[in-house]
C-alpha cells in the first residue's frame, strides 16, 4: 500500500512561483477601476484592447460587474499585460 501527504503550504508556494514565471493558467487578467463606468463607455473596449494588443492576443473579454475580464491566447501574454505601466491589471 502506497500512501503520501501533500503539504498544502509547500504545493501553495509552487503554484505562485509557477504563476510568477508563466503567467496565470487561464491567461485572464481583471481591470478594475474606482469609476466602472469607464468600461462602459462607447470606446472603453477599443482603447483598452490597444492598449493590451503589445502583450499579445486577446481571445475574450467580459464584463462582469464593476470589472473588466481580458482572456489571453496564453499565460505569458497576461503576465506581459499585468507589467505595463501604461494600464493597471491583476493576475
Amino acid at each position: 500500500m502506497d500512501a503520501f501527504a501533500v503539504d498544502e503550504r509547500k504545493r501553495d508556494q509552487t503554484f505562485s512561483e509557477v504563476i510568477k514565471q508563466f503567467g496565470p493558467p487561464d491567461a485572464t487578467v481583471i481591470l478594475s477601476s474606482e469609476d466602472s463606468s469607464v468600461f462602459y463607455c462607447e470606446d472603453s473596449d477599443e482603447i483598452i484592447l490597444h492598449e493590451l494588443s503589445c502583450c499579445g492576443d486577446v481571445i475574450l473579454v467580459r464584463h462582469l460587474g464593476d470589472e473588466l475580464w481580458i482572456t489571453f491566447s496564453d499565460g505569458l501574454a497576461a503576465l506581459a499585460a499585468s507589467r505595463l505601466q501604461t494600464i493597471q491589471v491583476t493576475l
